[in-house]
């Protein structure tokens, strides 16, 4: 997986670095890389044995990616990918070079992928570095983060005046197919930045609003979305990463249920009545709502006064301390006959 990350996510964990890129070596290998500078750093997956400049004098390293023989990464304003073997040793600065500048990088079994902003395209070329195609696909926007499968490509579009601005593309490994608005919802825009693809789901950043959004990899029909500040704290979200595991989701909490437990007769000649009324949920608060009139916060009993003559109809709606409503109120109807 290719990172470009901002330092907040994970500076702590690596000594507070200038992070721009991350990417997690294989379970057996047991490292961390990140980009840092004209470098790239290594620890084991505790944050052990750091070694900042684990590979040195690269240039602005921006993207990186792992694979069990090769670590691979891009170079910010560059035009090439360098490679070196997993060890550190056998540095390319210039193992595949591009048409323009190369910004994010990824890779699966079989190829290396890039991102070209500039031409708007994402390349792709053997893991040897042979046939690269500069061209695979021509995206609408220009193309931000990367992720890769075993069957699709994902890509963050990014830049206005398209009509898929801010989707998640995805084309088969291949190339064809290309759907450049795979996450594309009119009604629910999102502003993805950083993507990632495992456990059977698409996840994205949300700079935007705060969100990691979880998409099926069906499309949008099961978008789901999380809080941040619930997961990582606080902060505006740039970078996501996934490992193999299902992604923890939290139900929401039920919502409270309101009950009337004490109600005037269906017809009084008295002028004011008395509700009394609970919620399922211990700790709530309550909003009333008299015929028209707005709901307001109200607490059992409820005493109403100086009604006039004719019907009229009674709601209440618990709020539990959460903040999640009753969506459906209790009521009651009554009539004054005088």
């Amino acid at each position: 997986r290719s990172r470009s990350t901002p330092a907040r996510w994970i500076g702590a964990a690596v000594l507070g670095l200038c992070l721009l890129g991350l990417a997690l070596a294989t379970p057996a290998d047991a490292f961390v890389y990140w980009t840092n500078g004209s470098s790239i750093g290594r620890s084991t997956l505790e944050g052990g044995g750091v070694n900042k400049r684990w590979i040195n004098d690269i240039g602005f390293a921006d993207a990186v990616a792992v694979d069990r023989h090769n670590i691979y990464w891009t170079v910010q304003g560059g035009n090439a990918i360098g490679r070196a073997n997993i060890n550190g040793t056998g540095i390319d600065e210039s193992f595949i070079s591009g048409d323009g500048p190369v910004r994010n990088v990824a890779v699966d079994g079989d190829h290396i992928y890039c991102t070209n902003a500039e031409a708007k395209t994402i390349g792709r070329a053997n893991l040897d570095g042979t046939d690269p195609d500069q061209s695979l696909i021509t995206t609408l926007g220009g193309p931000g983060d990367l992720a890769v499968d075993a069957e699709h490509i994902y890509w963050v579009n990014h830049g206005l005046g398209f009509d898929f601005s801010g989707a998640i593309g995805r084309a088969n490994l291949d190339g064809s197919d290309a759907d450049q608005g795979f996450t594309y919802t009119p009604t629910q825009p999102t502003f993805p930045d950083g993507v990632a693809v495992g456990a059977g789901h698409l996840y994205w950043a949300d700079y935007a609003f705060g969100y990691i959004v979880r998409a099926d990899l069906a499309g949008t029909a099961e978008l789901f979305i999380l809080d941040i500040n619930a997961i990582f704290g606080a902060g505006t979200p740039h970078g996501v990463a996934v490992d193999a595991r299902p992604f923890p989701v939290v139900p929401p909490d039920p919502a409270p249920v309101t009950t009337i437990t004490k109600r005037p007769p269906n017809k009084t000649r008295k002028h004011r009545v008395k509700f009394r009324f609970v919620s399922s949920e211990p700790g709530s608060s309550f909003r009333c709502k008299l015929d028209r009139r707005p709901f307001q916060p109200c607490e059992s009993p409820k005493k109403l006064r100086r009604l006039k003559k004719g019907k009229h109809r009674f709601k209440v709606r618990a709020i539990d301390a959460a903040g999640n409503p009753d969506p459906t109120p209790a009521k009651d109807r009554f009539k004054v006959l005088r």
